[in-house]
């Protein structure tokens, strides 16, 4: 059936307001009301004053209701926007470190338009769907919080598997947590692994700090220069505990004495030269040289 004069009167003065017939016929609370200002002969302001009251209305916020009166009133300025959004999109893909192709990038553009979201919105969406946070090499932002973590990781005794750093990459660039969350979980890791020193971790100094004067004296007897928190020896001396509970070594001087118990010390230019420091001065108090 056609329209009557005043149907076309009534649907002229509601696009003029940015209300396209074929967003009316989308939704059905939109098509009931404008059934009810025909049949009530209402004017177009009546009909957009009762759009708050509409399911329609209700479901989707001013800038998903805007993509809509766009979307169908004006086409061209609605692809506008989507092309707007690609470009920041684009932008982002290169500071965040993401890779996106075009169809990914043209879907997400009208992801974006359609669903009102923000630039803060879009941001987390974009940081949690479109990073491979399992790559070992992140570049961009990721990249740089990947360099981060790991240089604590190490800092405080890589305490933290690739699964768990690559978490933190992801928390961090959407952001639920920040830099100092994070430092904050891996020192308590920390303080909990190596308990014999939790207060020294807890108070700021790294397992790096901690184990520097056991990794200089396993280093410099054991003639190794490449000596890590990981040794055996080093290890001991950071978690090792005693029958009661404490620290296996109470001082430098006891761990001195386990590293020349270890079999590698047998093997060094140190220990032979102690040893036989120890011969001539047996030499010298049995008389045997002057």
């Amino acid at each position: 059936m056609a329209p009557t004069t005043q149907e076309e009167e009534l649907l002229a003065g509601i696009q003029l307001l940015g209300y396209a017939k074929g967003l009316i016929d989308s939704d059905p609370s939109l098509s009931e009301l404008y059934r009810l200002a025909v049949k009530n002969k209402w004017t177009a302001e009546r009909f957009t004053a009762s759009l708050p009251g509409t399911e329609w209305y209700k479901k989707y916020n001013t800038a998903q209701r805007y993509a809509q009166v766009l979307k169908n009133q004006d086409p061209a300025t609605y692809q506008e926007v989507i092309d707007s959004w690609k470009e920041w999109i684009k932008d982002q893909a290169v500071a965040m470190g993401a890779t996106i192709d075009e169809q990914q990038l043209n879907s997400f553009a009208q992801k974006i338009t359609d669903g009102g979201l923000t630039a803060n919105q879009a941001t987390k969406v974009f940081a949690s769907t479109f990073i491979n946070y399992n790559d070992a090499d992140l570049v961009g932002r990721a990249g740089q919080i990947q360099d981060s973590l790991n240089r604590y990781n190490q800092q405080y005794g890589n305490i933290l598997g690739q699964g768990q750093i690559s978490n933190f990459v992801r928390q961090s660039m959407t952001g639920e947590v920040n830099d100092s969350d994070i430092l904050d979980k891996i020192r308590r890791t920390a303080a909990s692994t190596y308990s014999n020193f939790s207060d020294r971790i807890m108070n700021g100094e790294t397992v790096e700090d901690i184990a520097s004067p056991y990794l200089e004296l396993v280093s410099t007897l054991l003639e190794t220069p490449n000596v890590t928190i990981k040794d055996s020896l080093v290890m001991d001396a950071l978690t090792g505990k005693n029958d009661k509970g404490g620290m296996k070594y109470s001082s430098l001087t006891d761990f001195k004495r386990a590293i020349k118990s270890d079999p590698r010390w047998q093997q060094t230019d140190n220990a032979r030269s102690e040893y036989f420091d120890i011969g001539q001065r047996i030499l010298k108090d049995f008389g045997f040289l002057g």
